[in-house]
């Protein structure tokens, strides 16, 4: 009987060492686990607080210097469509000045007798 008493209190010893050696390894888990809920519940109260902006209320939020840079793009957009339109305007004459040429070069090779 003493037998088992001893082996009891042995047991139960080794189950409290056993409990204290994990528990830190708990608090731990937990400590992590509570300040990501509360990290996530930080999040998205700053969300709720931020407020919606419409386009208008972005565009006019934006500092003078993204004003300015937005107005220089645009204006170096309208540049680079404007060569575009140039550049294919030139080629176009090119290719009709070409084909003139082709024809008048067939005209002479008929009167020659080469075609």
């Amino acid at each position: 009987m003493e037998g088992l008493r001893v082996q009891d209190a042995q047991c139960m010893r080794d189950l409290f060492e056993e409990r204290d050696k994990s528990k830190p390894k708990i608090l731990k888990e937990q400590k992590r686990s509570l300040k990501l809920e509360a990290d996530d519940q930080q999040q998205s109260t700053l969300r709720r607080d931020q407020p919606v902006l419409t386009k208008e209320e972005e565009h006019l939020e934006r500092t003078p210097s993204e004003q300015g840079r937005n107005e220089q793009l645009v204006r170096e957009k309208t540049e680079l469509q404007q060569l575009v339109s140039r550049i294919k305007k030139k080629h176009s004459e090119e290719v009709e000045a070409l084909d003139e040429e082709i024809e008048q070069l067939k005209t002479v090779a008929v009167e020659l007798g080469f075609l």
